[in-house]
């Protein structure tokens, strides 16, 4: 994800257009992937992570989150690169902005699965209304 954010940056400053949307819809893929990578890994009840899952990410550090690591860091400083690109791209920024936006409401993973809201992607009620509830988006899927 990161090397698409950097190649996209060099390809909004050389204003090629079709290799834009192919690196968008590269990293909206890759996006919605990693959300159900997510969700699949916090598929555990609310006892397994109490007894199993978080004693054990204690154990290493009281205050443990997946925000500790630097990609991490990294990745949300560089997905300010998607606010140069033009409404040209909609279709695939909007793809982003629901993975994004479904992360924040769910975040950490843990509280998607608690919750039983799933972090992918693609909410069921318009955007201008609060997501009610999610499903996966397996459309972009290649079986």
């Amino acid at each position: 994800m990161l090397y698409l954010l950097h190649v996209l940056e060099e390809a909004l400053d050389r204003e090629h257009a079709p290799v834009t949307q192919s690196i968008l819809s590269d990293f909206a893929d890759l996006m919605e992937a990693s959300a159900v990578a997510f969700h699949l890994a916090a598929d555990f009840s609310t006892e397994d992570y109490e007894t199993r899952i978080r004693p054990d990410m204690t154990a290493h550090d009281p205050h443990f989150s997946g925000r500790f690591y630097a990609e991490h860091k990294e990745l949300v400083t560089s997905l300010r690169v998607l606010k140069r690109v033009p409404k040209d791209f909609e279709d695939e920024l909007d793809r982003i902005s629901e993975v994004i936006s479904a992360h924040r409401a769910c975040t950490p993973a843990v509280a998607c699965a608690l919750s039983g809201k799933p972090l992918a992607l693609r909410p069921k009620t318009t955007p201008a209304s609060p997501p009610k509830a999610f499903e996966v988006n397996t459309s972009n899927v290649q079986r």
